[in-house]
């Protein structure tokens, strides 16, 4: 069992510079970090962010957690937000 003597964080990595750079400062600053990737599998772009943020990731013996979110995504984000606006909301 690893012990911790930092606070343990998550942190979404999307491997866009925003996030890179938000990890790069969380880490400078001796967080723990918990690395989290979003896959939308049926998108072209994601893929090349899932190699190269797993890249990232293995590269620097970081951790990361991919968490697949397509069907959550269509049922509770995408079809509600079409019925909002076929109605005019």
């Amino acid at each position: 069992m690893k012990l911790f003597t930092y606070p343990r964080i998550a942190h979404m990595l999307s491997g866009g510079v925003d996030s890179l750079m938000a990890l790069h400062l969380l880490e400078r600053k001796k967080f723990y970090v918990d690395n989290y990737f979003f896959n939308f599998t049926n998108a072209d772009c994601s893929k090349n962010d899932i190699k190269y943020v797993k890249d990232i990731c293995k590269n620097n013996k970081r951790n990361l957690f991919i968490i697949n979110i397509n069907d959550e995504y269509f049922d509770e984000v995408l079809v509600p937000m079409l019925f909002f606006y076929a109605d005019g909301k």
